[in-house]
């Protein structure tokens, strides 16, 4: 009997999922880019009023939990998890709309399945809204609880407090208890949200009907579940496996030596967020679709199959052109969106800390002229996700890189670089310490800088204090406003004037705060966001003080690798290096892409 209702149930998802497959997909691609971009909107601009209501800069290990119950915090969680119920609810009802399509044999398109989901969502309001938001989100943890636990793994704040909980033992225990309740939570009214947004039945009716249904399919529903979600699970694994071993043939024939290790690194790393993005979107679809196939056998043998058709409240035709518009809308809407973050990146990935990030110092300076176009070229190449670079002033204002206030050692010309003009400047040559081969490399002006990097990297941009400059912070403020790379930068300087006139004029904008040694709570400065510091004085306690401020700590200027692996393990935020590119191989070594590396070699030899 068991066997039987198994295989019906099986069948059934099979049908109901292929029936109205293209649909589904293409609503729930438009729908899931479209609401993902608002909720990575919304989380960035709530985190950012949460740090600063909490006074501070950056999420780190040491702050997160302090920050998560504060009163601006919780505020901005309730709102985060009201916006995310409202389209997890339409994103539900609107799967359910596809349906019950499929089971009655009628097509569904995505504007029909969102007008649906709205209009069942909208019907549904009440008192017992909470109750129902309450369960879709649950269960939305209970789909993609795999996933989820992998995205939090890439979240390094959340990612360490996650790791630290785990180390003892009762609170694995806790964790566990909280698993097996969540579970018991759900699995009784697995089937409530069919009979809510479907029937429009009432809540306390909605539960009931779900507990008769799993009573009558209970072992069919548990092995359905469970397969359904090892399945997905099962599937992300083997597909993230031939996406890896694929990158590696392609990074072993086509990449430079130098650069497979470090390329392999981060395409893993982004290869396995898109992977889990789409897994996710996967999940919601099959599992929806074979608690659906259950609840249909269990209407149809308990109840008339025509009752199902109050499940597709949406009868009235919609003229061709103005779906098409609308879709094409919204996803034009999306690519901008999505345009716009990989251009400048977002206010949350400057305000939670994901990894420890790489910074070429004065550009890719190790083989290369610092402070150049070449260097920052070749930072870029090397995947820096920052590049530090030092502004000074010429003798008519135009604003150069340049380390020293002397430009002996760069150019071999011995003058102050506030004595000359830009063309004066412009005429001398940047690489005379590298040989006839870059004598012909300039100095250029930080506007030069700003175009090459849009979109390409992030810069740290050091304003050097000789006393003749004080102007500077204003002009670099306003070209940074004029190439819209406010979220591409931070500001550096050893001079904590400067830090509070670039606060005045923009208080977005990070700025870093430059020591040779740390004496005192330095940190404490509202002008200062994160210590740039000299790596020899980083110690475990300097970094747990100024991670508990909500600050971060820059360590410079870090080549060799013993000195690379013991910034990694006490967890600065980012290392200043010549080398960016050998850096990221050291922190973010993984010896199984190393042999994986070396094996795809071997074979194509």
């Amino acid at each position: 009997m068991m066997k039987g209702k198994m295989k019906t149930s099986l069948q059934k998802t099979g049908r109901i999922l292929r029936f109205n497959f293209r649909n589904v997909l293409l609503f729930e691609l438009i729908y899931r880019m479209f609401t993902t971009m608002a909720s990575i909107e919304a989380v960035s601009r709530g985190t950012v009023f949460a740090l600063k209501k909490a006074g501070y800069s950056y999420l780190t290990s040491k702050n997160i939990g302090p920050f998560l119950i504060r009163p601006a915090t919780l505020i901005v969680l309730i709102g985060l998890v009201i916006m995310e119920a409202f389209f997890l609810s339409i994103e539900t009802a609107a799967l359910l709309t596809a349906y019950q399509g499929a089971v009655n044999y009628e097509k569904v398109n995505p504007v029909k399945m969102l007008m649906g989901g709205v209009v069942k969502v909208i019907r549904s309001i009440g008192k017992e809204t909470g109750k129902k938001s309450g369960l879709v989100l649950a269960m939305a943890l209970f789909m993609n609880s795999f996933i989820i636990a992998r995205l939090l793994a890439h979240i390094r704040p959340i990612d360490f407090l996650l790791s630290e909980i785990g180390k003892g033992t009762v609170i694995r225990w806790i964790l566990a208890g909280m698993i097996v309740l969540l579970f018991l939570f759900i699995f009784p009214r697995f089937f409530a949200l069919h009979s809510c947004y479907m029937e429009e039945l009432s809540w306390k009716k909605a539960v009931e009907k779900s507990r008769n249904v799993v009573r009558t399919y209970f072992p069919t529903t548990i092995i359905t579940m469970l397969g359904v979600n090892a399945g997905v699970v099962a599937s992300l694994i083997i597909v993230y496996l031939l996406f890896v071993v694929g990158t590696g043939v392609v990074v072993v024939l086509y990449a430079a030596p130098n650069l497979r290790t470090a390329v392999m690194l981060m395409s893993c790393d982004r290869i396995e967020i898109v992977l889990l993005y789409f897994a996710s979107l996967i999940s919601t679809i099959v599992n929806y679709g074979a608690l659906t196939a259950i609840y249909s056998e269990y209407e149809k043998v308990h109840y008339v199959e025509e009752s199902l058709n109050v499940f597709l409240p949406i009868k009235k035709k919609i003229n061709k052109k103005m779906k098409t518009g609308a879709f094409v809308l919204v996803f034009l809407i999306c690519c901008f969106y999505i345009f716009n973050v990989v251009k400048s990146g977002t206010l949350l990935a400057r305000n939670a800390i994901l990894n420890t990030q790489i910074t070429a110092h004065r550009g890719s300076s190790y083989f290369l002229p610092e402070n150049t176009i070449l260097s920052l070229e070749k930072a870029i190449e090397e995947m820096a996700d920052f590049s530090e670079i030092d502004l000074q002033e010429t003798q008519d204002g135009v604003v150069v890189l340049l380390h020293d206030s002397n430009l002996k050692r760069t150019t071999g010309v011995n003058e102050k670089i506030w004595n000359l003009t830009y063309e004066q400047v412009s005429g001398l040559s940047a690489g005379v310490g590298f040989g006839e081969r870059y004598k012909e490399v300039k100095i250029p002006t930080f506007e030069e800088a700003l175009m090459l990097c849009t979109g390409k990297m992030n810069l740290n941009i050091e304003l050097k204090y000789n006393g003749r400059d004080p102007d500077l912070p204003k002009k670099v403020v306003e070209l940074i406003h004029q190439y819209d790379f406010v979220t591409q930068c931070v500001i550096t300087s050893t001079n904590l004037n400067f830090l509070r006139k670039v606060k005045e004029l923009d208080s977005e904008i990070k700025t870093g705060y430059i020591l040779s040694a740390a004496y005192g709570k330095y940190y404490e400065d509202e002008a200062v966001d994160f210590i740039s510091i000299r790596s020899d004085f980083v110690t475990e306690n300097m970094v747990t003080n100024i991670h508990s401020y909500g600050k971060g700590v820059h360590a410079w200027t870090v080549n060799s690798k013993a000195e690379l692996e013991r910034m990694r393990l006490l967890g600065v935020d980012n290392v200043i290096t010549d080398r960016p590119l050998y850096a990221r191989e050291i922190i973010f070594r993984e010896k199984a892409t190393e042999s994986l590396l070396e094996y795809i070699k071997s074979v194509l030899r």
